[in-house]
């Protein structure tokens, strides 16, 4: 059987605040664990 292991994904959002705001939601979505989250400011 094979099975998924890894997915590394990038989102693009407009402001620090909408970051923090996905981030939170990453951390509790029950369909996955969440193991990294970083970020960049341009």
């Amino acid at each position: 059987m094979n099975y998924l292991v890894s997915v590394v994904e990038t989102y693009r959002v407009p402001t620090v605040d909408e970051v923090q705001s996905l981030h939170e939601e990453l951390k509790n979505d029950p369909h996955f664990t969440l193991i990294s989250f970083s970020y960049k400011t341009k």
